[in-house]
């Protein structure tokens, strides 16, 4: 598979490449200094490099709506679009600032919105910003300017072959932190660590070059199925209920209503049991209608007077009315934003696999993936969506690029992956008429308030009876998957279900007809909850550390249930219990606790965690159905943040104790940046520097358009470096925990990894080492004074330093051997 060097006239890449080199040469561009770069680096006429540039922007742009549900921000997608550019052209030397970077991304995005690829619009509310404008500071009132999919997006068609991070050849080794690939530098650390020949042979870059290394190639048998329900995969429908009762059919990407919803334009719809109007949601209301509520709550703390007392709680009813409309809104249009870049992400998946009538995908092929590491040590492909780290659909259609032979243990660990993808849930009556079942589960659902439990709860052998209980339902898929398309699609991992479902049909067969079976497929264990595994290790905190896997029991605790449990102990007496009580457990789990408590992990404040609630009780259902509101989810974040906090104390005082150190490295150190070494020999470097302000003037669609971005100064910022020290730390440690397994496993003579940060994937039969690796590494991390550890690597030890040691709490760490629910 080769870079394709002529035109293809019926792609539309090539000809929006022609119109943009029609662009850089046009005597209207002679006074653009965007276009002056392009002519001075010669990309005018025919070049590789501005194919190359679309492909690249378009990627990222498809990564990037889903990421950001359907809308971007106008001023950072420039900078990107515009870094991308830069990076092509080998212009960034001469181009370093921020300016340069928006005025770049202007000038690309200039002609997508002109050929309706994408739309531009303003929010409704008037920011008023101090800003720094040729050196003089001023006060500007600006709309912030955003972008949504225009109606030509979905039509582009990517040269599959064309992606950044995927290659035939494995990659030329690193040298100096920097290789060129196909005339571009690419850096393999994205901070301003500077890599010598000491720390190229560290234990972090022995792992990237191993990873780097592993082939991968697409499973024929899912691709064939993907490429049958592509149009489903890509479809941008949805059902809804009108005022009658009857269903609808509503496409996501009319939201206005004017082209194929326009024969729903006047009627009143309905999803969720809910009123779904998101033609007339917009993100501006919300943060308008919250400063106005923040400040009549601050109001209302200050007076006396009981008319007045009355009269402000009277407007705040009012307001918090308006308000969680507006939210509903908003979130109804984000929903469909989110469908649309989903469809599109599925698009750009599908035809990267199975490719385009002008090109073939990479079914077939052997293929290496090139990598890169953040600031912290975590490893991420390059790729923005096709690799082994993307979501389900990718990961379905990953195999290693050799086989292995899958003797009896890689078996059974193949069926306990299977179970745990499909995840079926079982409710009290079922689990009494399972006699498959090892373990009795029903006492703790009940202790727990709980009426059901998911397959993935369960102990070992109960994962793996589950498949052999299912054995002929999965054989079936196997054999027909359309004919029983309703059955795998209702699997959790539907896609990575389906490639089991196929692995288990050739493992059945070679085993009835006695010989031996030969397996590529990547076989994955993952850490529960990974975030607070590092931090319980740290602290020893065998109450935090029994929640998460890291203490032999018989039955798995549920983390994100005892959280839930907690916030609704801190509810007992409010107003808001009422409306809790309502909700099953599993709903509040799924809804309200879990994601929250990943984030909180992390020193997610409850602002943050407030937004994550109402989106997840939006996709649950939970809103409309009971009634769950904005400003129910706002205080529902900071319950989240005290339920955690009591939760786990030795995982908050870790955290405590870490911002103690940064605060006296910056404050009596004086020093600017915190830094430390991993236990892999990561250089990490942190730098949170105090931002100013400053407007650039671009032009876009022939308008001024005011681009209001950071620059920042030489100032350290002390409460950006608190809040992100404990999420660094940790972070660099389970980045290290990945690293010192893959280095373990070389020694080994294993040579395939599938590597999604506390995801961990090797071949069937390799998974029982695997699982003693991960243990083991895990153990020796921590097996040691972590406190001291933290003072020699953060300030160096200094003396002046006089905080007070955390104290332990009396897990044993060696115990974390004999659990089966660590890395499971």
């Amino acid at each position: 598979m080769s870079t394709t060097g002529g035109r293809v006239e019926k792609n539309n890449i090539f000809v929006l490449s022609d119109i943009l080199e029609y662009k850089i040469v046009s005597r209207g561009n002679n006074r653009s200094i965007a276009a002056k770069i392009f002519r001075e680096k010669n990309c005018i006429n025919n070049d590789y490099r501005t194919p190359k540039i679309l492909t690249n922007t378009f990627n990222f742009l498809i990564g990037r709506f889903k990421q950001n549900e359907g809308v971007l921000k106008l001023t950072n997608t420039s900078k990107c679009i515009g870094d991308i550019t830069l990076d092509i052209l080998d212009a960034k030397k001469n181009n370093k600032s921020d300016a340069k970077s928006i005025m770049m991304g202007d000038f690309i995005l200039d002609l997508l919105l002109s050929e309706q690829y994408l739309i531009l619009t303003r929010e409704e509310y008037y920011s008023v910003d101090e800003v720094l404008h040729n050196k003089v500071k001023k006060k500007i009132s600006f709309n912030p300017y955003k972008l949504e999919i225009g109606n030509k997006f979905p039509e582009i068609n990517i040269n599959p072959s064309e992606r950044t991070g995927i290659s035939l050849r494995k990659y030329a080794p690193w040298r100096n932190g920097k290789r060129v690939v196909e005339n571009v530098t690419e850096k393999l650390i994205k901070s301003k660590v500077i890599i010598d020949s000491s720390i190229e042979s560290s234990d972090f870059m022995k792992s990237i070059n191993f990873l780097e290394s592993v082939k991968w190639t697409i499973n024929p048998d899912v691709a064939n199925v993907s490429k049958l329900l592509k149009e489903k995969l890509i479809n941008t429908e949805i059902d809804l209920i009108n005022s009658e009762g009857m269903p609808v059919i509503f496409n996501t990407v009319d939201i206005k209503r004017d082209f194929q919803n326009k024969h729903l334009k006047n009627m009143l719809l309905y999803k969720d049991e809910g009123l779904f109007e998101p033609h007339l949601g917009n993100s501006s209301s919300v943060p308008v209608l919250e400063n106005e509520i923040d400040k009549l709550y601050k109001r209302l703390n200050k007076l006396k007077n009981e008319s007045k007392i009355k009269t402000t709680k009277e407007s705040l009813i009012k307001l918090n009315n308006e308000y969680n409309i507006e939210n509903r809104r908003w979130t109804d249009k984000q929903y469909c934003l989110r469908i649309q870049s989903q469809a599109m992400r599925n698009k750009a998946i599908l035809e990267t696999i199975n490719g385009t009538k002008e090109f073939p995908g990479w079914l077939g092929y052997n293929f290496y993936q090139s990598m890169y590491l953040d600031y912290r040590g975590r490893i991420y492909n390059r790729d923005a969506y096709f690799s082994y780290q993307s979501n389900d659909l990718v990961r379905g259609h990953f195999l290693f690029g050799e086989k292995k032979e899958v003797n009896q243990k890689g078996a059974e660990y193949t069926f306990i992956h299977a179970a745990c993808s499909y995840n079926q849930t079982y409710n009290l009556e079922e689990l009494s008429n399972n006699d498959w079942l090892e373990l009795d589960y029903s006492k703790e659902l009940i202790l727990d308030g709980l009426t059901d439990i998911s397959v993935d709860k369960m102990g070992v052998n109960d994962k793996h009876d589950w498949t052999i209980k299912n054995i002929d339902m999965i054989l079936d898929i196997a054999e027909n998957p359309l004919d029983h398309l309703d059955t795998w699609m209702n699997a959790e991992k539907p896609w990575v279900f389906l490639s089991l479902c196929f692995e288990i049909g050739g493992v059945i067969g070679a085993a009835l007809s006695n010989e031996p079976y030969y397996s590529a497929m990547p076989i994955s264990i993952d850490g529960v909850n990974n975030g607070t595994q590092h931090l319980a290790a740290m602290s020893r905190d065998s109450q935090a550390g029994a929640l998460v896997g890291l203490i032999p029991l018989e039955i798995p605790k549920d983390f994100y249930l005892k959280i839930g449990k907690e916030i609704l102990n801190i509810n007992k007496d409010k107003d808001i219990n009422n409306k809790l009580n309502k909700i099953p457990m599993k709903l509040i789990r799924k809804g309200i606790s879990k994601r929250g408590s990943m984030t909180r992990a992390y020193d997610a404040g409850s602002r943050k965690i407030g937004q994550i609630i109402y989106q997840d009780s939006y996709d649950a259902g939970i809103i409309s159905k009971y009634n769950i509101n904005k400003s129910d989810c706002k205080q529902l974040g900071k319950d989240l943040v005290s339920a955690y906090d009591k939760v786990c104390t030795g995982p908050v005082m870790i955290k405590k104790y870490l911002q103690s150190i940064v605060k006296h490295k910056i404050h009596t150190m004086q020093m600017k940046n915190i830094s430390w070494f991993s236990p892999s020999g990561f250089p990490v470097l942190t730098e949170k520097w105090v931002a100013r302000k400053k407007v650039y003037f671009g032009q876009l669609q022939g308008k001024s358009i005011g681009h209001v971005y950071l620059e920042i100064t030489d100032v350290p910022s002390l409460s950006d470096h608190l809040s992100a020290i404990g999420a660094n730390w940790v972070h660099s440690y389970d980045a290290a925990h990945m690293c010192l397994t893959v280095n373990s496993l070389m020694k080994e003579d294993m040579k395939f990894f599938g590597a999604i940060h506390d995801s961990f994937s090797v071949h069937a039969s390799d998974i029982p080492t695997l699982i003693t690796k991960t243990k083991e590494t895990f153990i020796e991390l921590y097996d040691k004074d972590i406190f001291l550890e933290m003072r020699q690597e953060i300030i160096y030890n200094d003396k002046l330093f006089t905080e007070k040691e955390p104290k332990l709490g009396d897990m044993d760490l060696k115990e974390i051997i004999k659990s089966d629910f660590f890395f499971c």
